[in-house]
């Protein structure tokens, strides 16, 4: 599904009204800049953990003390040396490698119009095509007008199935939330 709107995305942001990708996460702005998820790992926050509980397991782990951390991390077998070590890790899993694979897919799609080469070659414009959610205003009808000419008879049936159910996805949560659309990673 991913790979879809990569597609949809990347071919009319980059070939058709070089449309802006907006809000998205420092480290997946940065995977899709770069395809290299140590890279996006060194940009994740805190902030960017999207499981409130796991969020709270690692600000435990960072607020515990280095006896009581060492403690437990001998008693799970892990050999990590500090407590930031800890936190970078866990950060790195829940933000970048648990959802490497959907992250791939989007990533796929947008080299199906070579836009990680052109990023790679151009990186003045990586802010342009992924500015901040402050340096753009995300509405329904702006994804909309991102995905609305994407010639779908390039996509297979399934591909095209998948296209119709995000559309139909925007319009149902922009009906929902009075204009306001919220997208996130989630991984099954």
């Amino acid at each position: 599904m991913f790979s879809v709107v990569g597609k949809a995305w990347g071919h009319n942001c980059f070939l058709q009204a070089r449309q802006q990708i907006p809000g998205l996460a420092a480290p997946v702005k940065v995977f899709l800049a770069t395809g290299c998820p140590e890279s996006a790992c060194e940009v994740a926050t805190i902030d960017d953990v999207a499981d409130l509980a796991v969020r709270e397991s690692i600000t435990f782990i960072n607020s515990a003390s280095e006896e009581d951390l060492e403690d437990l991390m001998v008693q799970s077998g892990v050999s990590v040396a500090t407590k930031a070590q800890v936190v970078y890790e866990c950060i790195s899993y829940n933000v970048v490698y648990k959802r490497i694979k959907e992250l791939e897919q989007l990533l796929g799609g947008f080299n199906s119009v070579s836009l990680l080469d052109f990023l790679r070659r151009n990186r003045r414009y990586i802010e342009d095509i992924f500015p901040t959610q402050e340096q753009y205003q995300l509405n329904p009808q702006v994804i909309m007008n991102a995905i609305e000419p994407f010639d779908s008879r390039e996509l297979s049936s399934e591909e095209t199935k998948v296209l119709d159910f995000f559309k139909q996805y925007i319009i149902a949560t922009s009906d929902q939330t009075a204009g306001k659309v919220y997208l996130t990673l989630q991984c099954k």
